[in-house]
């Protein structure tokens, strides 16, 4: 299998190789863009629940940065599927 099957794409590709997007293809990214927008909120809010769990809490260091840097890679994860869905799929 090549790489375009396995993995999730979204248009047509002519001979030249320019992408052309479809009214199919509308569903895919208009619900693609739900995921990333609404994802971006949910894990900023837990990302700074995660804060400030560390600040008042009084566990070990480690449990507070493990808390720190799980739910920012979660959050990081976000902003750049929504920043490349911004720049992919302008309207």
């Amino acid at each position: 299998m090549e790489i375009d099957q396995l993995a999730m794409y979204i248009g047509k590709r002519d001979a030249y190789g320019k992408t052309y997007y479809t009214f199919k293809d509308l569903f895919k990214i208009h619900r693609l863009s739900i995921f990333f927008r609404y994802g971006f909120y949910v894990s900023l809010a837990i990302w700074m629940c995660g804060m400030c769990f560390a600040m008042f809490s009084e566990v070990a260091a480690g449990i507070k940065i493990a808390v720190i840097v799980s739910t920012f890679g979660i959050y990081d994860f976000f902003v750049v599927g929504k920043s490349v869905m911004e720049s992919k799929y302008r309207k």
